[in-house]
C-alpha cells in the first residue's frame, strides 16, 4: 500500500511538472512581453529576435533596423510599445487550440509632443526553437511599424505655414477668425446656355462679361477645369446653391480665408491682412516663410503681426512610393497666439451705429478696470472686402471718399476744447489757488488780460450775466473762466498737472496711437498760448483715448487707472493723482452739467441714472475754412455700469456744435442700460 502511495506520488509531480513545463512554453504572453519589452527601449535587434523564421527570411536584420531607424528618427520615436486590448485569459483561450492567432494590441509610439496610437490585431506563430521546443513568435507585420505602414513607403517632413491666431473679444466672439468663403467659378464643359449665365453672373456678382471671357481664355483652361472668378462671403452660400441648380457650368468651391464678422463695426479695430511686400519678404523668408505669406496690414492685425503670425513648422507624413499622401503622423503646434481683448462687440457694434453717418471716433472705457469696451471710428469699411478681393476703381473709391473711411480716428490727434475743463479745474484746485467759490464777471463774450494782447480776445459761447463761479464756469462751460484759470496756474503747474493725467504720455495698447500734447513748438509762458490751453486750444491735441484715461481719477477718487485692451496684458499699475476730495467735488460740478436744465449735457438727463459729463468744442484750420468738432464725454456713476463713454464728431460747426454730440450719445446711453 505504502509503495502504491509513493508511485502515485511520483507520477503526479512528474505529470504536474511536464504540464507546467509545456503550458510556459506553449504561453503567448511570453512572446509579447518581450517584444513589448525591447519595442519601448526600441531595441531592434532584440525586436528583430522574437521574430518568426518566415518574417526573417523575408527581411534580413539590417534592412530590419533600417526601416525602423529610417522611420523613427524623422518623427522622432523616443519609445514604443504593445499593449493588450483584451485579459490574459481570454488570449489563452484564443490561443490553446491553434498554432497561429492574434492579439488585439494598441501601439504606441511617444514622441517629444505627441503619442501616436492606433489599434490592429498582432499575428503569432507557434514553431520550434533550436532546442526543439514550441514557442510563440512574432510575425512581421507592417502594421507593428506604422498605421497603415507598407514597407516601400516613407516618412517625410514637410514645412507648413501657421495657422493665424485668432482675435476674440471679452466674451469670446470672434472679431478676426480663420473662417471660410466661397469661391465662384465655371466649369467650361459644362455650361448650356451661356448668354443667360454671363447675365447672371454681372447681375449678382457685378462681373463683366470682357472679364469672364478673359478668364475662360486662359491657356491652362481645359473642359474640365474650374475657372475662378471671384470669392463671396460664406452668407450666400444659399444664394449660391440655387443658381448653381439654375445654370449649368456655374459652381463654388469652399476655401479657407481669414474672415472678419463685424465688418465696418471692427474694421478699423481688427484691421486686415494682405500680401506680403518685397520688402517686409526678406525678412520673412529667412524664417522659411513662403512669398505668398499673408501678413497685418492696418489695426491689431498690423500691430500685433508676430504674435498672431507663428512659426513655420513642419508637418511630418507617410508617403506611398508613388508620392501619395497616406497620413499626417505629426502636425506641428506653431499656430499664432489668440488674442482676447477686453472689447465687448455688443457694446462696440451699439457705439459705431451711434456714430453711424458721421466723421467720429468713441470709446467706452471701464473707469473700475480700466478694460476698454468699445473703440469705434466712424466712417469704416469692411475688412472682408480686402480678403475677397476688389478691383482698382473700388479701392479708389474708398481712397477718395471725402469722408475718409480709410482712416483711423481713433488714433490721431484733434484739438480736445472744453473737455480738458474739469483736468484744468482739478490742477487750481489741487494746487489751493482756487476752492470753487471765486468768481468772474460773466457779462459779455469776449475777454483779453490787457492791451498787450492785441485784437485777441479769449470768447465765451454763453453769457450768462452776473458773476459766475466754478460750478457755473463748468455747466456753461466758460472758455473765459479757464483761460483766467490757466493764467493763474502758470505754465509749469499746467504742464505738471496734465503730465499727471497722463497727458502726453506714449499710449502702450499697440494701436499706433499718435503722442497726445499739451503743446507743440510753441512756448506755453506765452499768455495767449497759455490762455487758450486751459480751455484745451492752442497747441493741445488728444486722441479718443487721452481724456477717458485722464477721467478715470476723477471717478476713481483720484486714482488714475491704466487703461487695457487685452485681457492678458492688463497693466496693474495705478497711480493717485489728486486728492479724493479735489476728485468729488470736480466730479459734482461734471454731475452738474447733466442735471441743471441750462448745462450743455443736460440732454442725457436720464430717470434713475446717474451721469458727470463734460461737452467741448475745439476749432481746426484756418480763420477762413475753420471747422469745428465737438466733444461729449460721460461718465456713469453706478457700480453696475462704471462707464466713461466718450465721443467726438467732426463738422459740427452748421449742426448745434457739442449739442449735435450729445444728442447722438443719448441712445447709446439708453441702450445700455
Amino acid at each position: 500500500m505504502r509503495k502504491t502511495i509513493v508511485l502515485a506520488t511520483i507520477l503526479l509531480a512528474f505529470l504536474v511538472s511536464g504540464c507546467s513545463s509545456k503550458e510556459e512554453a506553449h504561453d503567448p504572453m511570453n512572446a509579447f512581453e518581450a517584444y513589448h519589452e525591447a519595442f519601448q527601449r526600441l531595441a531592434y535587434e532584440e525586436m528583430y529576435e522574437l521574430l518568426d523564421q518566415g518574417s526573417k527570411a523575408a527581411m534580413p536584420k539590417e534592412d530590419y533596423i533600417n526601416m525602423y531607424q529610417s522611420l523613427y528618427e524623422v518623427l522622432p520615436v523616443e519609445t514604443g510599445g504593445l499593449e493588450s486590448r483584451i485579459e490574459v485569459f481570454e488570449i489563452h483561450k484564443r490561443m490553446e487550440s491553434t498554432d497561429r492567432g492574434r492579439i488585439p494590441v494598441n501601439v504606441h509610439l511617444t514622441m517629444a509632443q505627441s503619442t501616436l496610437s492606433y489599434s490592429f490585431d498582432l499575428p503569432l506563430v507557434k514553431e520550434m526553437n533550436e532546442e526543439g521546443k514550441e514557442e510563440y513568435r512574432i510575425v512581421f507585420s507592417p502594421e507593428l511599424v506604422l498605421k497603415d505602414y507598407d514597407i516601400t513607403d516613407q516618412v517625410v517632413k514637410k514645412p507648413v505655414l501657421p495657422l493665424r491666431g485668432e482675435i476674440f473679444d471679452g466674451e469670446g466672439n470672434g472679431l478676426a477668425i480663420n473662417g471660410e468663403v466661397l469661391w465662384v467659378g465655371l466649369v467650361p464643359g459644362q455650361i448650356t446656355e451661356k448668354t443667360s449665365l454671363l447675365e447672371m453672373l454681372e447681375e449678382s456678382f457685378d462681373l463683366s462679361e470682357s472679364y469672364v471671357h478673359g478668364r475662360l481664355g486662359l491657356s491652362w483652361v481645359r473642359p474640365d477645369t474650374f475657372v475662378d472668378l471671384i470669392k463671396v462671403p460664406y452668407e450666400r452660400k444659399a444664394e449660391l446653391d440655387g443658381l448653381r441648380s439654375g445654370y449649368q457650368g456655374f459652381t463654388y468651391r469652399v476655401v479657407k480665408e481669414r474672415v472678419y464678422p463685424y465688418k465696418e463695426a471692427a474694421g478699423h479695430l481688427t484691421g486686415y491682412v494682405g500680401l506680403v511686400t518685397s520688402e517686409e519678404y526678406k525678412a520673412l523668408k529667412s524664417l522659411g516663410f513662403p512669398e505668398d505669406t499673408r501678413v497685418g496690414r492696418t489695426g491689431l492685425e498690423y500691430f500685433f503681426e508676430e504674435r498672431l503670425r507663428g512659426q513655420m513648422g513642419e508637418e511630418i507624413q507617410l508617403v506611398a512610393v508613388d508620392g501619395t499622401l497616406k497620413a499626417v503622423l505629426q502636425e506641428p503646434d506653431h499656430k499664432g497666439e489668440d488674442l482676447h481683448l477686453t472689447i465687448l462687440m455688443e457694446k462696440q457694434r451699439g457705439l459705431y451705429q451711434a456714430l453711424e453717418g458721421d466723421e467720429g471716433t468713441g470709446s467706452l472705457v471701464n473707469y473700475a478696470t480700466g478694460d476698454i469696451l468699445a473703440l469705434v471710428s466712424s466712417p469704416s469699411y469692411d475688412p472682408n472686402r480686402f480678403i475677397l478681393g476688389m478691383s482698382s476703381a473700388e479701392y479708389r473709391a474708398l481712397e477718395e471718399n471725402p469722408k475718409k473711411p480709410l482712416l483711423n480716428r481713433t488714433t490721431r490727434l484733434y484739438a480736445p476744447g472744453s473737455v480738458v475743463k474739469p483736468l484744468v479745474a482739478a490742477m487750481a484746485l489741487e494746487n489751493g489757488l482756487y476752492d470753487g467759490s471765486e468768481t468772474i464777471n460773466g457779462v459779455g463774450y469776449t475777454w483779453q488780460k490787457d492791451a498787450s494782447w492785441g485784437n485777441y480776445y479769449v470768447r465765451r459761447l454763453h453769457a450768462p450775466g452776473g458773476e459766475v463761479d466754478l460750478r457755473e464756469a463748468m455747466v456753461y462751460s466758460d472758455n473765459i473762466y479757464f483761460a483766467q484759470m490757466a493764467l493763474t496756474l502758470g505754465s509749469g503747474r499746467l504742464l505738471d498737472g496734465f503730465r499727471a493725467f497722463a497727458v502726453g504720455e506714449e499710449n502702450q495698447l499697440g494701436l499706433g496711437f499718435m503722442k497726445a500734447q499739451v503743446k507743440g513748438q510753441g512756448d506755453l509762458n506765452q499768455e495767449i498760448l497759455l490762455a487758450d490751453t486751459g480751455y484745451g486750444q492752442g497747441e493741445m491735441l488728444v486722441h479718443a483715448l487721452t481724456l477717458p484715461k485722464a477721467y478715470t481719477a476723477i471717478a476713481n477718487e483720484g486714482i488714475l487707472t491704466e487703461l487695457s485692451l487685452l485681457q492678458r496684458d492688463r497693466p496693474s499699475a495705478e497711480r493717485k493723482v489728486i486728492l479724493k476730495g479735489t476728485a468729488e467735488k470736480v466730479l459734482s460740478y461734471m454731475r452738474s452739467v447733466v442735471e441743471e436744465e441750462d448745462g450743455t449735457g443736460h440732454n442725457i438727463h436720464l430717470p434713475g441714472r446717474s451721469f458727470a459729463a463734460k461737452t467741448g468744442t475745439s476749432e481746426t484750420g484756418s480763420t477762413s475754412g475753420h471747422k469745428e468738432i465737438g466733444w461729449f464725454s460721460v461718465l456713469e456713476e453706478d457700480k453696475e455700469r462704471p462707464f466713461i463713454t466718450t465721443m467726438m464728431i467732426e463738422g459740427v460747426e452748421e449742426r448745434g456744435l457739442s449739442t449735435y454730440v450729445v444728442n447722438k450719445m443719448k441712445p447709446f446711453l439708453t441702450q445700455y442700460r
